[in-house]
């Protein structure tokens, strides 16, 4: 942890390597916006996680990286970004791991996945093809809904799915996450009920029944 904001972001799929953000600039009067970084730390000898690591400047950028999260082999990240070129708003990109350990080029997800409005929280789950995130721009039934979209042979996309009602709601719900065997979730909802603001909320998932039970962890 640091003096500014730090904020975990995501965690790999084995538990060993954390994905942070991390303020770096909390502005100023003149300039009162804040910037920050994406930075990873790895969990070591069982008992320690490193200090952490900046994502290379492929992944960061003078603009805003603010959600991001691995492949199942750690080889691809996904992230957030508000950079140039997009569709609008925030984005949803992914970068790949070169051999010297080096992240290529992001790509933007392109417009089956991304809208003129904003797209972020990105979570793929341990089948490393369902894919999660939250948009204001698909059909939502207010502020950020939580979709799912396949990826099919690493580069074609599914058309995003709605999860739909209990766990979206006309507030804003995101930073959805789901366990390998799809019986638990956990997101952040302003939803009716919350102490304020944005809370987090676990979802007991009943497939058999179609039906899930959103609790607030209080």
């Amino acid at each position: 942890n640091s003096k500014l904001n730090d904020g975990c972001v995501s965690i790999s799929h084995d538990g060993s390597t954390l994905i942070s953000y991390i303020i770096t600039d909390n502005g100023s009067k003149s300039t009162p916006s804040s910037t920050g970084d994406l930075y990873y730390s790895n969990y070591s000898d069982s008992t320690l996680w490193t200090a952490p690591i900046k994502f290379g400047g492929t992944i960061n950028s003078e603009y805003q990286e603010l959600s991001a999260c691995f492949s199942v082999d750690k080889k691809t990240l996904y992230f957030s970004s508000n950079r140039p070129g997009g569709y609008g708003g925030f984005d949803l990109y992914k970068a790949r791991q070169l051999p010297n350990g080096i992240w290529g080029t992001p790509v933007n997800l392109g417009p089956i996945i991304n809208t003129k409005h904003n797209e972020s929280a990105p979570f793929m789950h341990a089948d490393g093809e369902t894919f999660y995130f939250s948009s204001e721009g698909h059909a939502t039934m207010g502020g950020f809904d939580i979709f799912k979209s396949y990826e099919r042979a690493g580069k074609y996309w599914s058309t995003p799915e709605n999860i739909g009602y209990p766990i979206n709601t006309i507030e804003n719900d995101i930073y959805f996450t789901i366990s390998e065997d799809n019986k638990r979730g956990y997101y952040s909802s302003d939803r009716e009920g919350s102490l304020g603001g944005q809370d987090i909320f676990k979802i007991k998932m009943f497939d058999a029944d179609n039906y899930q039970e959103v609790i607030h962890c209080s």
